[in-house]
């Protein structure tokens, strides 16, 4: 699979068309000539990196930041700490995942779209009256989620689902069905390509 990528190949199934991030780089390489996993192994990765403290920056504002502040000190810290615990652990599975596999799909999916969707859920608690905005945040998320990993599409359905639940426990049920009929609405593109995914390796469709 790997290879067939690496030589160029865009005979891919839908299950690994929904697990690479490689063949997005197919169409420059036609113009660079340079192959797509190579391409994708410098850019993705730096740009990933980049992504990843900007989400954990947020987060930070999220939790640290005061109405009188335009940044938050704490939230640079931890945008810089946090990445370099992730590199130089003394774990390598941890640090070749945040490193040499965030030009993957599932190394994107865990620390670029997963946190992306958990800084959101942060920001219902904080953020009342922001909710609205929120939730369309939440969904451009889930849809960016589609294309990148198949992976992305259980786990940000369990992610959604566990951010649900906690905004529905925090604001004890009250406008349930608001936050029930927003997290629905969040969850239909996963569960459409899930759907296409099972059918697909069941044998019902053929793509």
């Amino acid at each position: 699979y790997r290879d067939s990528i690496k030589n160029n190949s865009v005979n891919l199934s839908f299950h690994s068309g929904m697990c690479s991030m490689f063949e997005l780089f197919a169409t420059p390489s036609l113009f660079t000539g340079i192959k797509p996993y190579y391409s994708s192994l410098l850019t993705v990765r730096i740009v990933g990196v980049c992504l990843f403290s900007l989400i954990v920056y947020r987060t930070g504002k999220i939790i640290f930041q005061k109405s009188d502040q335009y940044y938050s000190w704490q939230a640079v810290c931890l945008a810089v700490i946090v990445p370099c615990l992730l590199m130089f652990w003394g774990s390598n599975y941890t640090a070749e995942f945040f490193y040499w596999r965030i030009n993957e799909a599932k190394g994107f999916c865990q620390f670029v779209l997963l946190p992306l969707g958990f800084s959101i859920i942060i920001a219902m608690f904080k953020n009342i009256a922001d909710r609205k905005i929120l939730w369309k945040e939440q969904l451009l998320v889930g849809a960016a989620a589609i294309p990148v990993s198949a992976s992305s599409l259980t786990s940000y359905l369990f992610l959604l689902l566990m951010g649900a639940f906690s905004v529905l426990v925090y604001d004890k049920l009250k406008e349930k069905w608001k936050t029930v009929g927003y997290s629905v609405l969040c969850a239909i593109p996963n569960l459409l390509y899930l759907l296409i995914f099972i059918c697909e390796k069941k044998g019902i469709i053929v793509l």
